[in-house]
């Protein structure tokens, strides 16, 4: 049988390779792959059984599933020994260093990912082209740093064809692939080589931001000393921070404050990191970012409650959507960050920009068992006269009624969305979330009791 062929051609048993071919196993017989006996030797560094095979007539020109020969095969395997032999007398039968795989690869490509050098080097004699690209527009040496082999990328430089800040189509230097998919070590490898920390891809992302996703914080240290500019902007004007505030990075986030990034800078979308953290619910990099601007203010001597301090831009700051932090608290929650966020006077969290009382409405006009609490709430009371205290006439509009009536259904947050864009307070942004209404909204709405509790109605 051919899959005995290939255990053993795997195996590097010269002696059962022998007798299956004697017994008229086929020398072409593929696995489920399609690999041949011959790749399988290759792959595994058994120079023995490919001498057997080459002398058996075995093709050096069969291809696997993936377009690969026995060749790429051999000059991609991570086994160290016997790969070389194997490689170099697979060359002296004639194997092609031109044909590519179905992903564009060459056998240069192959020896890149493998990592040998000496390898690489015999693809190279044999005719290979260290400059060529594969299907991705990717470059030897940019597959050697992405799969982090550094004593190749350091050779392949010293060749003195590579550049250390070529790109892919993409716009992907090396640097931002050492940071993008490999290690900090490699990273520091490619900054010495004189890797520019400043390149960016076509979307704008710098190998900071990779760095940041990833959380490296010993990456994301090098690259700044290396020039790296912590507030530099992405993707919609995001800078590495607001990647740490999505992504959950708390180290990382820490260590680009320090560097002096700003929790205030906001994207296209006028979200600031410290809004992102805050929505997507990473409270501890939410709070790490209020006691920065703290103390920033503290040292600038402009402390809050002044709207002109960082923590009262922060506090009072809504993004396009009129969303305030205490609403992404609520929108997301989030309610370590929105207990903070009380604490420290944000806005009124029963108040709706423009001080009308379509929150204290919704409330009133919501049923008993959707709101979860009992409908002579003293405390929901107390709040409805905070607001009607205010003097301003509620004049009902025809987005209320649908979200009224949407409460409780399916398909109603889209609806709800639109309700912060006309001014809805957080406590109605937290009535409008029927996908996420249960045992943790009632938690919300505890925290906006004890809230009551301690300022009371006006």
């Amino acid at each position: 049988m051919s899959v005995c062929l290939l255990g053993a051609a795997a195996g590097g048993s010269v002696r059962h390779v022998a007798r299956y071919l004697q017994n008229g196993d086929d020398i072409e017989g593929v696995g489920p792959g399609g690999e041949t006996a011959l790749a399988c030797a290759a792959v595994a560094g058994h120079p023995s059984v490919v001498e057997l095979l080459l002398d058996e007539g075995a093709s050096i020109t069969c291809t696997d599933n993936l377009g690969r020969t026995p060749l790429f095969n051999a000059v991609s395997s991570p086994v160290r020994s016997g790969c070389l032999e194997v490689v170099r007398r697979l060359l002296e039968a004639g194997s092609s260093v031109t044909v590519r795989d179905t992903m564009g690869n060459l056998p240069v490509h192959g020896a890149a990912f493998g990592g040998n050098r000496l390898v690489m080097k015999a693809v190279l004699e044999a005719g290979g082209d260290v400059m060529s690209r594969n299907g991705q527009g990717h470059t030897p040496l940019m597959i050697a740093t992405q799969n982090g082999h550094i004593g190749l990328f350091q050779w392949l430089l010293r060749q003195g064809r590579n550049d250390v800040n070529d790109t892919c189509p993409n716009g992907m230097s090396p640097l931002f692939i050492a940071a993008d998919y490999s290690s900090a070590e490699m990273v520091e490898a490619v900054i010495k080589a004189g890797g520019n920390p400043g390149s960016r891809t076509i979307d704008g992302w710098t190998p900071l931001h990779a760095a940041t996703r990833l959380g490296n914080v010993r990456m994301i240290r090098a690259l700044i000393q290396a020039g790296a500019k912590p507030d530099a902007s992405g993707m919609l004007d995001n800078t590495p921070l607001n990647v740490a505030g999505k992504e959950g990075q708390l180290e990382a986030a820490r260590e680009l404050m320090r560097a002096g990034a700003d929790p205030l800078t906001v994207c296209s979308k006028g979200a600031s990191p410290l809004y992102n953290a805050i929505v997507e619910s990473n409270s501890s990099i939410a709070v790490e970012m209020l006691k920065t601007l703290e103390r920033k203010d503290e040292e600038e001597g402009t402390v809050y409650p002044s709207r002109a301090s960082r923590v009262g831009k922060a506090l009072f700051r809504s993004d396009r959507r009129f969303m305030t932090l205490v609403n992404g608290a609520v929108y997301g929650l989030e309610f370590k960050s929105l207990s903070k966020l009380l604490s420290m006077g944000a806005l009124d969290p029963f108040a709706d920009e423009g001080g009308d009382e379509r929150a204290a409405k919704y409330i009133e006009l919501v049923t008993p068992a959707d709101a979860g609490l009992p409908p002579k709430d003293p405390v929901l009371k107390a709040c409805m006269r905070r607001m009607i205290a205010r003097r301003v006439a509620f004049t009902a509009t025809s987005w209320l009624w649908p979200l009224v009536l949407s409460a409780g259904k399916s398909g109603g947050g889209g609806r709800a969305s639109a309700g912060w864009r006309r001014g809805m307070a957080p406590v109605s942004v937290a009535r409008c979330r029927p996908e996420r209404r249960s045992h943790r909204q009632l938690k919300l709405f505890q925290a906006f009791r004890r809230y009551c509790d301690k300022t009371g109605p006006v």
